[in-house]
């Protein structure tokens, strides 16, 4: 198989290459305060993004989404000293145009439903973290591990 080259759109664009569809994202921004997960995702997503940055609380999230505007943000809920909903929250009202996805382990109704008012694209239960690569590319559908907004 042909590797095709990448282009990069504003948010991401689709290339086609023999049967495969590869996803580009330009910029992806992983906030979460536990290391080995990020360190999980970022191995799972690299083939889809140009650029991955990493951090491990809400506020430096609210701090590289100002200074690298990503694409799409994966978002943890449980990060001192600012949770990932306060930074959600903050991100959505400077950048309404952010794509925001929460993750938690919690699957509580309250919880998605917080995520979605702090202006979440969508909500991923941690232990489907598989759904993410689905939600990126546009064609997941709400499931009972998540829910989608977009």
């Amino acid at each position: 198989m042909v590797k095709p080259s990448r282009h990069y759109g504003s948010h991401g664009a689709y290339i086609q290459a023999a049967t495969r569809r590869y996803l580009v994202i330009s910029k992806l921004l992983i906030a979460d305060d536990h290391a080995p997960t990020r360190q999980w995702l970022r191995s799972r997503l690299s083939e889809f993004a140009g650029e991955i940055h990493e951090c491990a609380d809400g506020a430096d999230a609210v701090r590289q989404f100002s200074a690298h505007q990503h694409d799409w943000v994966l978002m943890d809920v449980e990060m001192l000293p600012m949770n990932g909903l306060t930074a959600t929250d903050l991100i959505r009202k400077e950048w309404p145009e952010a794509r925001i996805v929460v993750v938690s382990s919690h699957n509580e109704p309250w919880m998605r439903e917080a995520a979605m008012a702090a202006g979440a694209h969508s909500f991923v239960q941690k232990d489907d973290l598989w759904r993410i690569v689905e939600i990126l590319e546009g064609v997941g559908s709400p499931t009972a591990g998540s829910s989608l907004n977009v």
